[in-house]
């Protein structure tokens, strides 16, 4: 991995069964905690946004093959990677405080409770020690209440992506 990061190289990351899915793009940084991944999106053909996943949860990655290049259109890594300030990603919840300066984010998260078990779009109001606090927006971009979170039980964090813009937008 560490040769793909250096060099930039666009891979594709296979998570393990429990979580089964595949994430695309260029891997910024990974330690043991996280992997910062610049995503790929195949219908634009282009950079969009980014991606932190759970170390631990990454089976494998595979450089693409010189035919997938041709799926990138339009190379814009350079500009999605404007203003991304790495040193400040270091863990879920460095990267979740580092957050707060966003309008809005993206997190897959596990938890018992039914209401918040899934896909959460919101703004980061706080972290503090192992909590994260979550202002919640829905589809329409109605705000929603603060949500509690354990910063443990977030698997996934997306940030900067078309989707977060469009929402954002809507406010």
């Amino acid at each position: 991995m560490q040769n793909a990061i250096e060099k930039q190289l666009p891979i594709d990351i296979e998570l393990n069964a429990e979580r089964d899915a595949t994430y695309s793009g260029i891997c910024l940084k990974q330690n043991e905690e996280l992997t910062l991944l610049l995503n790929f999106d195949y219908d634009l053909g282009e950079y969009n946004g980014f991606t932190i996943l759970r170390t631990a949860e990454i089976d494998e990655f595979s450089p693409w093959e010189e035919e997938d290049l041709q799926d990138i259109k339009n190379d814009n890594k350079d500009k999605q990677l404007e203003g991304l300030d790495l040193s400040q990603i270091n863990t879920f919840a460095d990267a979740l405080d580092y957050l707060k300066q966003e309008a809005l984010i993206s997190i897959f998260v596990d938890e018992d409770d039914e209401e918040t078990d899934g896909y959460l779009v919101g703004r980061v109001r706080q972290v503090e020690a192992d909590q994260l606090h979550i202002r919640l927006i829905d589809e329409a971009s109605n705000w929603l209440d603060t949500e509690i979170l354990p910063v443990a039980v977030v698997h996934y964090i997306g940030f900067k992506t078309q989707y977060e813009f469009d929402l954002a937008a809507s406010l």
